[in-house]
């Protein structure tokens, strides 16, 4: 008689089968952190490049941050996509790559038909730097010779000396923008805090500062902002909270009549800080 051949039971089989699904269900969301933190990384070297960008811009602009918007006005052939000169625009001649202003973890922010090609813009610049949403608020942006001139918002001048405090001065942040194909290209250039954050990598997001340097910043917890769909923001140091000092609630630095540059009160931190009068 022949011996029968060894062979699985399917018992064994299933023993197997089980244990390689364990395995997976622990390494895989390991390696789906690994390939995110690689993308993290890959978005601090665009923020970095933008930021030497816009440094350079400074030099050549009298020593003048690059404003989020340097806006025209919708009358005869303005191309809502094409005609507003946006701070990635303005600082083109610098960077000569339209590319990395597109953070490889953005998988919301639309791709649009420009004259550079398929554009998709991750990044955004706070109000702060030049543009604000209304005049005559009494803000810096009538001390910067404010002209609104019929418009919607507000331009103004700022100088690089205005910021007192460049390390903690947010430049760029992540966002997830609004820039639909049928839309205008300089909605969303421009942002008011820390409620509009991306909080792409592993719930941190990036932040360039004004001194040239990119810090990732994680959210945390919020079981008390009074704004839907909005859990996670990091209280950063030098900026007024919104709703005016609410450690809870998110950073502001809108250039509105609120906040203007971070103001430093000895604990370098405004949200929830003992300064008194803000400025």
């Amino acid at each position: 008689m022949k011996r029968p051949k060894p062979a699985f039971t399917l018992i064994e089989l299933l023993v197997v089968i089980a244990i390689i699904a364990i395995l997976a269900a622990i390494l895989f969301p390991v390696f789906a952190q690994a390939r995110e933190k690689a993308r993290a990384i890959s978005c601090v070297s665009n923020m970095k490049q933008l930021g030497t960008a816009l440094l350079m811009y400074q030099q050549d602009y009298d020593d003048s941050f690059c404003p989020p918007l340097a806006w025209m006005p919708p009358s005869g052939n303005f191309d809502t996509v094409n005609s507003p000169q946006t701070w990635d625009r303005l600082i083109y001649p610098y960077t000569k790559n339209m590319q990395i202003i597109s953070c490889p973890s953005d998988i919301y922010s639309p791709t649009v038909q420009t004259t550079y090609g398929q554009v998709k813009r991750s990044y955004t610049m706070p109000g702060t730097f030049g543009w604000c949403w209304f005049c005559g608020n009494g803000g810096i942006e009538n001390n910067y010779a404010c002209a609104n001139n019929g418009k919607f918002g507000c331009e103004f001048n700022v100088p690089v000396a205005a910021a007192g405090f460049p390390a903690i001065t947010v430049m760029l942040y992540e966002r997830d923008n609004c820039n639909w194909p049928n839309g205008w290209w300089n909605w969303c250039s421009v942002g008011d805090g820390t409620n509009e954050l991306a909080l792409r990598h592993n719930g941190t997001s990036n932040l360039l500062y004004a001194d040239g340097h990119v810090h990732n910043v994680r959210g945390f917890p919020n079981n008390n902002s009074g704004w839907p769909n909005k859990g996670q923001y990091p209280v950063l140091p030098g900026y007024r909270c919104w709703y005016h000092d609410n450690p809870h609630q998110a950073s502001r630095w809108s250039g509105n009549w609120h906040d203007i540059l971070p103001y430093h009160d000895g604990i370098d931190v405004t949200c929830g800080g003992n300064q008194g009068t803000m400025p």
